[in-house]
């Protein structure tokens, strides 16, 4: 999505990396800094579909890639693995372990437990106190509240598959006719959700959920001056505000930046620190407790 992108964030020599060439006509026109005005949408049900099926027809495209890159998946099988770990968000490694004849992998997902997940491991639905991916609920629900969360259970399953697994399965079947992807996250011997057991929702799990929250913490380094300045000055407190990586702030709708930075002047006593990708935007000129940066310091920031 991005071709500025060039590290992969790990520097251990151990760590070996298979790559392919990149495809241009894989997809046309996916690069992020395309997509932005899409994200920035109002909600609605047709801009949904149409995200779920540009994923799809990427994910699907690609994997059917993967799957017939035999140099590659020659080097890989010659490793021996003993273990293989994908993210269920790119289900084709499921497909690659299938492949390499890899029967002992790991499921990860980054987020939380969500039911349509959950329901593959043997866990019940409980719809009635455990809000679904797609609901605005908390755990606190009305009846009627109830009756939603219970429909969106079976509209978050659909989304998941349309958008993430049915099309690659059906790429990994052109050869594995027998392959379902619902079957191969199942077997997967430990579920790994990037989320704290302790301020999730509280919810029945199995021995294979494994929540590792925090696992890639590293340690706070001390703040630049022009960072701590900021923390010094403000009479209560900093608030750090990003969308991430791939959400960029710069792309939102002029209306949108000026209602947050309408909301944050109301606070006069608190700093917000804004990741804000395009400094020559100069968005919070005229505005004495809001600080922007394309890039900030997150960890050492959230460290302190």
């Amino acid at each position: 999505m991005d071709d500025g992108i060039t590290f992969t964030g790990s520097k251990n020599k151990n760590i070996r990396y298979y790559t392919m060439p990149k495809n241009p006509n894989l997809v046309n026109d996916f690069e992020n800094d395309t997509k932005q005005d899409n994200i920035w949408e109002e909600e609605s049900f047709g801009k949904m579909k149409k995200m779920m099926s540009m994923i799809n027809k990427v994910k699907s495209g690609f994997c059917d890639l993967v799957l017939n890159d035999d140099e590659n998946l020659e080097k890989l099988k010659a490793e021996n693995f003993d273990l293989g770990i994908s993210e269920l968000f790119e289900s084709c490694g499921f497909g690659v372990f299938k492949k390499l004849g890899l029967k002992k992998y790991i499921t990860t997902f980054g987020s939380s437990v969500f039911p349509s997940s959950a329901s593959l491991l043997g866990i019940k639905l409980h719809p009635s106190y455990l809000p679904g991916l797609m609901s605005t609920s908390t755990d606190d629900m009305s009846f009627f509240e109830r009756i939603a969360n219970f429909v969106f259970y079976f509209v978050e399953n659909w989304w998941i598959k349309s958008m993430f697994t049915n099309g690659v399965q059906k790429v990994v079947q052109k050869q594995f006719p027998d392959f379902i992807m619902d079957d191969a996250i199942a077997d997967s011997a430990f579920y790994f959700v990037n989320s704290d057991e302790h301020v999730d929702y509280p919810q029945p799990i199995t021995h294979k959920i494994i929540y590792m929250a925090g696992l890639n913490k590293i340690q706070a380094q001390p703040l630049e001056k022009k960072y701590t300045d900021i923390f010094d000055s403000a009479k209560k407190g900093v608030i750090f505000f990003s969308f991430g990586s791939v959400v960029q702030s710069s792309f939102m709708k002029a209306e949108m930046k000026t209602a947050f930075l309408e909301a944050f002047s109301e606070f006069p006593e608190i700093n917000f620190l804004w990741k804000y990708e395009i400094d020559e935007h100069e968005i919070a000129k005229g505005y004495k407790n809001v600080f922007t940066g394309k890039w900030l310091p997150q960890n050492d920031i959230l460290g302190l």
